[in-house]
């Protein structure tokens, strides 16, 4: 049997999982089969199967491609905070929250489409242990923090 160039596998991954997500947004996991997906794309069911071994492997690659992009975000957007809890650095998180949640309504779709359909057993670790995801990520800043005699003594990262 012929292999697959791997630039092949990931083009046709990528545009399985477009197809998919766009198709999981509108009517949901359960409300899409394989059918439609595999017509989206252009290719037949069994291309599909090439790639992914269920429906459900598809949304998750979504979900673990979301969750990368938005760890990598977290941590661009931390270590830009160099004063995390001054009202110029909370200002630039939130519009930076702002931006993630109106520039990419997908991902919010994809969470309520997990929370819904499957009790949220896929997004659940993106949001486990968050005050400890701060710290780690902004350990320099909230160590200079501690030290400001102006501040009250509240775990930086809590708050």
């Amino acid at each position: 049997m012929p292999r697959i160039a791997q630039d092949r596998i990931e083009e046709n991954q990528r545009r399985i999982k477009a197809a998919a997500l766009q198709l999981f947004t509108k009517q949901g996991f359960h409300g899409t089969n394989i059918r439609e997906i595999a017509e989206r794309v252009g290719v037949s069911t069994g291309a599909i199967y090439t790639y992914y071994p269920s429906k459900e492997a598809i949304f998750e690659s979504l979900v673990q491609s979301y969750r990368a992009r938005m760890n990598e975000w977290l941590g661009k957007t931390c270590a830009a905070l160099k004063d995390p809890l001054s009202k110029r650095d909370l200002k630039r998180l939130a519009d930076a929250i702002r931006a993630v949640v109106y520039g990419d309504p997908e991902y919010l779709l994809l969470i309520y489409i997990d929370v819904v359909e499957f009790q949220n057993q896929h997004f659940a670790e993106t949001f486990r242990d968050v005050p400890e995801r701060f710290r780690a990520l902004m350990a320099p800043a909230l160590r200079r923090t501690r030290q400001d005699d102006s501040w009250g003594g509240e775990d930086a990262a809590f708050v």
